[in-house]
């Protein structure tokens, strides 16, 4: 499913709960039955509890199936009642509870009624990291977004998995977007185990084929995939002073490396550095070289002495893509040399990641002319960038393909092994026309 398509889904399955006065929100796990926060429905004894269900337009009475009255958990299972009819709800939607966790810093959605906006509200967060409870049960801890009253029990959906991976329980301040707690998923399906093998209301096959994109760099991060780990080692390097060089076969995910680094490093480079990043494919001189760097650095467009008096103040991290280029007529071995003086020293104007298909001393041959050495490979350690093994490419097929009803068969997935050799773009591409193979049959 597309992203709105999940929004629109998950608000349908949500409903305004009222227990006399107070108003909480729940939302739809199974047929006629609604979980929300035990606090929400705590006085609903001798009272009535109406599900409002916005969807219709109808208001239901439900009555409470399962309560854990926890200062954590938190949770209550509710189960509505036929209405004045005696006609059970018919076609009702409900979620599908995620068994995983959210990534570090991974965007949430969450719909609820709030006081203030009772008729429905949208609201996102930002998934912190683990909490760990008075009594030792786990939440979610979320910043970024506000938890107003009334939102407690609102479902969080991670648009990434298109699951249900908790709901919204303690607010960390009402009147600000400090954000607030979650009771996961997990725990929910730990202690409302009939919820576990509950088959899905929508169809798990998406709209759109999970194996994207098919060219060019991942710059979507939710879409990014095991190497994380490179990425570490990578920020460790310019940490400590030093350059980096990617080295790796083409179609290995060397430009979206770069791209992701693009995007981490204000929170990552200790001190802090400017982040720039250049596609020497898309720049065919020396001088347009110069002057893309000197646009996107604010400067005005210099050259030679000038521009290292330009940058005597700025600290700048430039990511090249396809250095290859630097080798050819149109540039000369002086844009290697001005590049390593102004990235030497620990306090350096520039740190440099270049990202090649060869190390730096095969690449530029010229380098050794006259007994002379590389001017870059003194100052950037290279970061050997391998195809993945076996068991990441069985890893990442079986993520991409968990949100679906489709499962590749063994065959499939032996071919897919053989034929990418362990490059993630030509195994997107191979698992795309799968993934289509698959959708056609069934059609």
């Amino acid at each position: 499913m597309t992203d709105d398509q999940l929004i629109q889904v998950l608000q349908n399955c949500t409903v305004r709960l009222s227990v006399g006065g107070s108003i909480g929100t729940g939302f739809f796990v199974a047929p006629n039955l609604i979980l929300t926060c035990a606090h929400v429905v705590k006085g609903a004894v001798p009272k009535p509890i109406h599900a409002f269900w916005p969807s219709q337009a109808r208001t239901y009475v439900a009555e409470i199936s399962q309560c854990l009255d926890d200062s954590n958990l938190d949770l209550a299972l509710l189960r509505l009642l036929p209405d004045q009819e005696g006609v059970p709800i018919a076609n009702q939607p409900w979620v599908d509870l995620d068994k995983s966790t959210p990534i570090l810093e991974e965007a949430l959605y969450s719909y609820g009624y709030p006081q203030s906006y009772p008729n429905g509200d949208s609201a996102t967060f930002v998934y912190e990291g683990d909490s760990t409870g008075k009594s030792g049960s786990k939440l979610y801890k979320l910043k970024e977004g506000q938890v107003d009253y009334g939102l407690s029990g609102a479902p969080l959906l991670n648009q990434r998995t298109g699951k249900v991976c908790g709901i919204v329980n303690l607010s960390r301040q009402v009147t600000s977007d400090l954000g607030g707690r979650a009771v996961p998923s997990t725990v929910i399906l730990e202690h409302f185990p009939e919820l576990r093998d509950q088959s899905p209301f929508n169809s798990r096959t998406p709209l759109t084929n999970p194996f994207r994109p098919l060219a060019g760099q991942v710059d979507n991060p939710q879409l990014f995939f095991d190497r994380s780990q490179v990425i570490s080692r990578i920020f460790e390097t310019l940490n400590s002073g030093s350059s980096v060089a990617l080295i790796g076969e083409r179609e290995m995910g060397k430009s979206s490396i770069l791209w992701a680094l693009f995007q981490q490093a204000k929170a990552r480079l200790q001190p802090p550095r400017q982040p720039i990043y250049l596609n020497l494919q898309l720049i065919y001189s020396e001088d347009e070289f110069y002057s893309e760097l000197c646009e996107k650095a604010g400067m005005p467009d210099v050259r030679g002495r000038a521009l290292q008096r330009a940058l005597r103040d700025q600290r700048l991290l430039l990511l090249l893509d396809e250095v290859e280029r630097i080798r050819e007529e149109s540039f000369t071995r002086q844009v290697r040399e001005q590049l390593r003086g102004l990235a030497e020293g620990s306090n350096a104007p520039l740190r440099l990641v270049l990202a090649a298909s060869m190390s730096l001393d095969r690449l530029f041959p010229d380098s050794y002319q006259e007994g002379n050495v590389s001017p870059l490979v003194g100052i950037c350690l290279e970061e050997p960038l391998r195809a993945w093994d076996e068991t990441t490419i069985r890893t990442f097929i079986t993520a991409r393909l968990e949100p679906t009803s489709i499962r590749f068969t063994a065959s499939e997935i032996d071919q897919l092994i053989q034929g990418s050799q362990g490059k993630p773009k030509r195994l997107m591409q191979l698992c795309h026309q799968t993934f289509t193979s698959w959708q056609e049959q069934r059609q």
